[in-house]
C-alpha cells in the first residue's frame, strides 16, 4: 500500500507533545499573540488529532473510493489538519521573536509544522489521480495550491529561515 499520511501520523506523533512530555507552558505575558490564542502544545495534539483522522480516512478511500461520504470527510480532514499547522506558525513565530523558544525546540517544532502541510499536500495530489477524484479535483487543487502558498510562505520568512537546520532544503517540503 502507499500511503504517506498514516506513516507520517505515527512518525509525527511519536515526537510530539500527545505521545511525548509536553514542554513546560510559556507564561501568558511571554508571548505576543492574540487573546484566546490556544498554547502551542494545544495545536500540536489538536493538529496529531487531525492528521491520524486524515490518514484514516484515506484508507477508508482504498477500501470503498466510490462513497462520496468518505470523500467528503477525506476533503474536510486534509483542510482541516492542513490549517491546523497553519494556525500554529504565527505563535511559534511569536514565541521566537518574545526569545521565550529556544534555538532547538523552536527547529524542531517548525518542521512539523513544515512535514504536517507537506503531508497533506502530498496525499492530496496523490489522491487526486484517482478516477473516483473528478468530481472534487477543484476543492482538491485549491488546497494544493494553499499548501504550496503556505510552504512558500514558510520557506520564505526571514524569521523562519534563521531557524533552519544547515543544509536544510525547503524545496523538499513542496512535491
Amino acid at each position: 500500500m502507499r500511503f504517506l499520511l498514516a506513516p507520517l501520523a505515527v512518525a509525527t506523533l511519536a515526537g510530539c507533545c500527545v505521545c511525548a512530555p509536553s514542554p513546560a507552558p510559556v507564561a501568558a505575558g511571554d508571548v505576543p499573540v492574540a487573546p484566546g490564542t490556544p498554547p502551542l502544545t494545544d495545536f500540536y495534539a489538536d493538529c496529531g488529532r487531525g492528521l491520524l483522522d486524515a490518514a484514516r480516512l484515506e484508507l477508508e478511500l482504498e477500501r470503498d473510493a466510490g462513497r462520496a461520504a468518505v470523500w467528503n470527510g477525506y476533503i474536510a480532514a486534509t483542510q482541516r489538519t492542513q490549517d491546523c499547522y497553519w494556525a500554529a506558525y504565527q505563535p511559534l513565530l511569536a514565541q521566537h521573536r518574545s526569545g521565550s523558544l529556544n534555538r532547538v525546540e523552536g527547529r524542531a517544532r517548525l518542521r512539523e509544522l513544515g512535514d504536517g502541510i507537506a503531508a497533506t499536500r502530498v496525499a492530496l495530489a496523490r489522491n487526486l489521480r484517482r478516477p473516483e477524484a473528478v468530481a472534487r479535483a477543484a476543492d482538491m487543487q485549491r488546497q494544493i495550491a494553499q499548501a504550496d502558498n503556505r510552504l512558500r510562505e514558510f520557506c520564505t520568512n526571514p524569521d523562519v529561515g534563521d531557524w533552519l537546520p544547515p543544509g536544510f532544503d525547503c524545496t523538499r517540503l513542496s512535491v
